[in-house]
């Protein structure tokens, strides 16, 4: 994530981050190397030897690289509930504490309860991933 110091960044509500936003925070906290944002065109790539990979990077759609994530929260005591005609839903209770992601599917619900678990509340994006732009746009229509 290399030059992110450059670009103009904005704060967000961690468990209402969507899209390429919520990609994006995935690989921040997960460590995963990523083209800087001001190069991505419609997608997140990943990096390989220091260039820009064909290969997409994706973790809320694709369960190749979600899963881990599931995965993960389940060892650090999540569960995750999905009623009939309610969102997902991704909780850990531990003394005070509750985390909650919420989402249409349960990659994005454990996307956003394992950023708000390791960022907090609010988070620092691009803002360029949150403008108009057609990145931005393509990546929120998804289902």
């Amino acid at each position: 994530m290399k030059g992110a110091n450059h670009m103009k960044m904005t704060m967000i509500k961690t468990n209402e981050a969507d899209g390429i936003v919520l990609d994006w925070l995935l690989a921040k906290t997960r460590g995963v190397e990523i083209v800087n944002p001001n190069q991505l065109g419609e997608a997140i790539r990943l990096k390989q030897d220091g260039r820009c990979a064909d290969a997409l990077y994706s973790p809320i759609t694709n369960w190749l690289q979600g899963g881990n994530v599931v995965e993960d929260l389940i060892e650090a005591g999540f569960h995750f509930q999905k009623g009939e005609f309610q969102p997902c839903k991704c909780i850990r209770v531990k003394g005070d504490e509750v985390i909650v992601g919420f989402g249409p599917t349960i990659l994005v619900a454990a996307g956003r309860a394992w950023v708000t678990m390791q960022l907090g509340d609010e988070a620092e994006v691009p803002k360029k991933l949150l403008s108009d732009e057609p990145l931005a746009r393509s990546r929120s229509a998804r289902p």
